[in-house]
């Protein structure tokens, strides 16, 4: 069998088996507490009952060509009510579109699978991320380590877990780092764009955090690192 082309790299297995870590740790732990889809205590609850999982169903209806209504206007809601603004603040995530492949009853289930791949997108980013900052041989292993724990954070899994919008923050962190670290180097202007823009179109309101902590890492790189003041500044 014919490995992924990110696979055949030591930075890309680490980023994978970093991703499958979290992603299975928040498995257990659902597993231990029995809670959905593992037992029968619920997680709809808070918020993610009663917004986002509705907000999931609607991008489902819209995504099957079912909505009453568009993009620009929910007449499923009250006596109708304007979307796009639901639509920017809560399902402009890449991720959000994994509802589609789910059975229309089993929202619940998708909006749980979409909070478990953006776990591992957080810890694969942040083991990426490391890796680029500090290579070198048996260094793989400790960014593993380092990503998972990220990407399971007690502000994640305590949370982030009812409110999953926030986990694309979580993700935008290492990415917006990443576009800062080519940013000084003089390297992937094209790509370094392009990360920020995804990083504040799937959740505005975690990216301006996410965007200042990459700002102070990005000041602290330069006033640590080696270079001349003018290859500061152009940083």
């Amino acid at each position: 069998m014919t490995k992924l082309p990110i696979l055949r790299s030591p930075r890309g297995r680490a980023a994978a088996l970093a991703a499958v870590l979290a992603a299975l740790t928040v498995c257990a732990g659902d597993a231990v507490a029995r809670s959905h889809p593992f037992g029968p205590l619920t997680r709809s609850v808070n918020d993610l009952g009663n917004q986002f999982v509705p907000f999931h169903a609607r991008l489902w209806d819209l995504l099957h060509g079912r909505a009453d209504g568009g993009l620009l206007l929910n007449w499923q809601s009250g006596y109708g009510t304007g979307f796009l603004p639901d639509f920017g603040t809560y399902l402009s995530s890449p991720f959000a579109l994994l509802v589609g492949v789910f059975p229309r009853d089993r929202i619940d289930l998708a909006v749980y699978a979409v909070t478990l791949v953006k776990t591992g997108a957080a810890a694969a980013a942040m083991t990426w991320l490391l890796t680029a900052l500090r290579r070198g041989r048996g260094r793989e292993w400790a960014a593993v380590v380092l990503g998972a724990s990220y990407a399971l954070c007690g502000w994640s899994v305590i949370e982030a877990v009812y409110n999953p919008m926030w986990l694309d923050g979580l993700i935008a962190f290492p990415l917006l780092c990443l576009a800062a670290e080519w940013a000084r180097t003089g390297r992937r202007p094209v790509l370094g764009t392009l990360l920020v823009t995804l990083a504040w179109v799937s959740n505005f309101y975690t990216a301006y955090m996410a965007t200042l902590g990459a700002a102070l890492v990005l000041v602290v790189r330069l006033l640590v690192e080696g270079g001349t003041r003018r290859e500061r500044v152009r940083g």
